[in-house]
């Protein structure tokens, strides 16, 4: 039964670069895969690590934010869904061997076009109402710091 395999069989794959394809392997060795295979899962992996940076920051700074319940609902869930298209845009790109997205204008790259759409109008939401907050205790200090009143006023 030598080249036919049982469903379900394990199959080693072998790389075959001069061919470019993958092929059934005829001995059960480890192969490595060399990182440039891997280029476009890395970068999602490192995208995904830094968009959690940045999520657990804008949890902070959306306490601090000047704006209405609602707005500032929309802006984060706006973030959180533009967070999943970028992180599936890595992977979309490894699945179809992508190697220059812009130029193959391909499904990874509407993936990240979709993600700048909705993360440019939540963190601009985000941003306003921060903007907005430290203006108004901005000038309440000078209003504090200014007042003739010896109340509100510590030497």
């Amino acid at each position: 039964m030598t080249g036919t395999h049982l469903v379900g069989e394990w199959q080693p794959v072998c790389l075959r670069r001069d061919l470019g394809i993958r092929m059934p392997c005829h001995h059960a060795v480890a192969h490595v895969v060399p990182m440039e295979d891997l280029e476009w899962i890395l970068s999602s992996h490192k995208m995904g690590l830094m968009e959690g940076m940045l999520l657990i920051n804008l949890a902070f700074a959306v306490q601090y934010a000047d704006t209405s319940q609602g707005s500032a609902t929309a802006a984060a869930w706006l973030i959180v869904v533009s967070a999943i298209f970028q992180d599936l845009q890595g992977v979309f790109n490894h699945y179809f061997q992508v190697g220059d997205q812009m130029k193959a204008r391909s499904l990874g790259w509407v993936f990240g076009a979709v993600q700048a759409l909705l993360a440019t109008p939540g963190l601009m939401i985000i941003v306003d109402g921060v903007f907005n907050g430290l203006t108004k205790v901005a000038v309440l200090l000078y209003v504090l710091i200014s007042s003739e009143d010896p109340k509100l006023r510590k030497k």
